[in-house]
């Protein structure tokens, strides 16, 4: 089966650059102010330690797509 869609992780674009960083920003702010108590608290308890996991996952991908974007800038492949 030959699938020519392209994939966001191996060889993203611009547009995938900066919807990913948005949506990694914003799921990291909801999810810290949502999970902890973050305007009366502090949010770096040892109970939080997990949302500090559920944070680190998700920019994980993101500097790995960094990563691919300026591998593929530098070798000419990417598609803008």
């Amino acid at each position: 089966m030959n699938n020519h869609m392209p994939q966001w992780v191996k060889t993203p674009t611009k547009k995938h650059l900066l919807l990913l960083c948005l949506a990694w920003l914003a799921g990291t702010v909801l999810l810290t102010i949502s999970i902890t108590d973050f305007f009366s608290s502090n949010p770096f308890y040892k109970q939080n330690i997990w949302c500090l996991l559920l944070i680190l996952s998700p920019a994980f991908t993101t500097v790995l797509v960094f990563k691919n974007y300026y591998k593929n800038k530098k070798a000419g492949s990417v598609i803008v």
